[in-house]
């Protein structure tokens, strides 16, 4: 081996050490939570960006995250962040501030099946969680009503003998009414059903 094939060896290994080292540094920036609370993950997130978060830390309090956040990429990890809470953020240069919207309207409504017959399911019950609102299916499996609510609140679909359905108001699509196709709970089949 002379001089020159030396040198590059020695360049080929300090620039393979560099590039491993900066793949390795930016694995770094993504972090991983399981059902921790917002104000602790809000806390981990100003540590390793340049921003600062503004918020209220009381009204955080009871809300919690599991997943992973980007720290590289804060503003497409934020609202997966938020998905589970009543709170929306602002950007402005380095200040990310979270602050809780209005209450809006949304319209639910959709229709509800059975998954493998596609008929209509009738009287099957919507419900608004934690509200003592909801509706039901017409003789069509079809539903439609407002709601006032932030964008976590949670509605379950749900009728004897199936799997019931959950999602959130943030979930339906403006002027959007979905089928609903509900699926036969097999743990039910063979075993007695107590009707009170």
């Amino acid at each position: 081996m002379n001089k020159h094939q030396g040198y590059i060896y020695r360049y080929l290994f300090i620039l393979c050490i560099t590039i491993c080292s900066n793949v390795i540094f930016c694995q770094g920036q993504v972090l991983k939570f399981d059902n921790i609370s917002l104000q602790k993950v809000i806390g981990t997130l100003e540590d390793d960006s340049n921003y600062i978060f503004n918020y209220d830390p009381e009204q955080l309090s009871g809300y919690f995250f599991s997943g992973t956040i980007d720290a590289n990429n804060i503003k497409e990890s934020i609202p997966r962040l938020l998905y589970q809470s009543p709170y929306s953020f602002e950007i402005k240069e380095s200040t990310i501030l979270i602050y809780q919207e209005d209450q809006k309207t949304y319209r639910v409504c959709g229709t509800v099946v059975d998954a493998q017959s596609k008929e209509s399911l009738i009287a099957t019950n919507i419900n608004v969680l934690n509200t003592g609102k909801g509706s039901q299916s017409d003789l069509l499996g079809a539903f439609d009503f407002s709601l006032l609510a932030y964008k976590n609140q949670k509605i379950d679909i749900s009728y004897l003998g199936y799997k019931t359905l959950s999602f959130m108001v943030q979930d339906i699509q403006s002027n959007d009414c979905p089928l609903y196709s509900m699926e036969i709970d097999e743990g039910l089949i063979g075993n007695e059903i107590l009707i009170k």
